[in-house]
This record gives C-alpha cells, sequence and structure tokens, in this order.
C-alpha cells in the first residue's frame, strides 16, 4: 500500500512515538471503498500500535463518524484510545 510504504520512508529515525494530525476536511462517501477500508485496519492495527503516541482528527464529519463506527469493532482497544477527534 502507497500509505504505508510513504510513511514509514519519512519517519525520522531518530523517533519511537509519534502523534499524527490529519484534517479531514472533504473527506466524504468518495473516498469509503472496502478495499480501502480493510487496507485502512491492517495499517492502523501495522503502524499505530507500536510507533504512535496519538492521532488527532480534525474537521470531522458525518462519512468520517461512520468510517470510525465501522472501523472501531476491528480494532483493539489499545488502538481505539489513541483516536481523538477534534474540532
Amino acid at each position: 500500500m502507497f500509505l504505508t510504504d510513504y510513511l514509514f520512508a519519512t519517519m525520522p529515525a531518530n523517533r519511537d512515538s509519534y502523534i499524527w494530525v490529519f484534517n479531514l476536511e472533504g473527506f466524504g462517501y468518495a473516498h469509503c471503498y472496502m478495499e480501502t477500508i480493510k487496507q485502512c485496519i491492517k495499517t492502523i492495527q501495522a503502524i499505530f500500535v507500536n510507533t504512535n503516541h496519538k492521532v488527532v482528527c480534525g474537521n470531522p464529519n458525518l462519512v468520517t463518524r461512520m468510517v470510525w463506527n465501522t472501523l472501531q469493532p476491528f480494532l483493539s482497544d489499545r488502538v481505539k484510545q489513541k483516536v481523538q477527534f477534534t474540532n
């Protein structure tokens, strides 16, 4: 997956914990494909568990909430606790 390759390539080698901030403005139904969601779950479980301290998602909308509610049952409690939504 391109996103995974990009993330690993741009992470500094001397850091072991990150806070990621995502601006979700403009995220919509066009981004909600089953294969994409499956890849997101795999990426989140592989990367966020060990290298991420927190994920902050700004500007959530109805679609964002729908996707989060769909993904949550497949994620570990440890990963779920790291995700925060903010306006």
